[in-house]
């Protein structure tokens, strides 16, 4: 039996040509399929489940409180445009553009102001997503399942640290949300002082 499985292969290398045979062979590549990393959840007890608690309580105030500064500024941003844009000589400078002082100032005064309201308006824009693809807490991914049933039964099927480690990874999507906000707002005051400054000064020149 061996001898005859020998004469065999001999007899289909024979059939092989020699380019082919001498050619390198091509491994199969590696899996491109990522590997899902265990969720970290050893040596979360009672009091990491109590900080998870507090920091949402702490990111949630924080966020309220960049979006009321926010919706201030876009308000008086927006209010102050208005003004401006009402008057007759801002309209005559804006259809018909003229390489004069008082016009580079107006424009100047409209162009920080809208950079201002938009940063702020970015602000309080609604963000939709989860940066660590967390799926229980986070509304959009929980709404996909297809009946409440579902998501009680993944519930139902955490233990209390799965449930400590998740939070404390939809505290750290939220609380990124929260850095996000701040950074708009800081811009937006930023660009509201000088935005309010020329738009005095086009006042009085006017």
């Amino acid at each position: 039996m061996s001898k005859q499985h020998t004469e065999n292969d001999a007899a289909s290398a024979a059939l092989v040509p020699p380019e082919i045979g001498n050619a390198p062979r091509l491994e199969p590549p590696p899996s491109s399929m990522p590997s899902l990393e265990p969720m970290p959840t050893n040596g979360l007890d009672l009091h990491h489940a109590e900080f998870a608690s507090f920091h949402e309580d702490y990111v949630r105030h924080y966020i309220a409180l960049a979006d009321t500064k926010a919706g201030v500024c876009f308000g008086v941003m927006s209010a102050v445009v208005g003004y401006l844009v009402s008057q007759d000589k801002v309209q005559a400078f804006i259809v018909a553009p003229a390489c004069t002082a008082q016009f580079g100032i107006v424009a100047s005064a409209l162009l920080f102001l809208i950079v201002a309201a938009g940063c702020a308006f970015a602000v309080i824009a609604p963000r939709l997503d989860s940066v660590t693809g967390e799926s229980i807490v986070f509304f959009g991914a929980v709404a996909k399942r297809k009946s409440g049933d579902d998501y009680i039964r993944e519930i139902a099927a955490r233990s209390e640290s799965e449930m400590t480690a998740i939070r404390l990874k939809h505290c750290f999507d939220v609380s990124k949300v929260c850095s996000r906000k701040y950074a708009f707002l800081k811009a937006a005051i930023w660009l509201a002082l000088p935005g309010l400054a020329l738009a005095l000064l086009a006042t009085l020149i006017l």
